[in-house]
């Protein structure tokens, strides 16, 4: 049996998290706090078509695709606002970690935009 930990993007959280229950666990990171995160580096005037961008990449249903999505906005990014495509880079393999899982898509969605601690306990095989 395994763990799967949804958290924000709080270093000092991944970092106990990872001290206390190490490979037992699995991490995804809140990708709506992504989202927003990335935003507020972003004028006002483009947070809305990043936001949309970023959506559609964190929408793949796999997770190759979703990296490479999130790659291509990072590169765009990159010249005119680099912390912004820093932070959209940081974490990177954890924003898709229940991608791979394959549940029901409701609660892939659930999981991965979790803003609040929702009790539920998976039972993962790890191979």
């Amino acid at each position: 049996m395994g763990l799967l930990v949804v958290i924000d993007g709080s270093k000092a959280l991944y970092a106990g998290v990872k001290k206390v229950f190490g490979d037992y666990c699995l991490i995804q990171r809140c990708q709506l706090h992504k989202r927003r995160n990335v935003t507020e580096y972003l004028p006002k005037d483009k947070r809305g078509l990043y936001d949309k961008k970023i959506l559609r990449a964190f929408s793949a249903t796999d997770k190759k695709e979703g990296i490479y999505g999130i790659k291509t906005i990072v590169k765009e990014l990159e010249h005119d606002h680099p912390d912004a495509a820093k932070s959209l880079e940081e974490g990177l393999e954890e924003m898709f970690t229940v991608i791979d899982l394959k549940l029901p898509s409701l609660l892939t969605k659930t999981l991965t935009n979790c803003t609040q601690p929702i009790p539920i306990q998976l039972n993962l095989c790890f191979l």
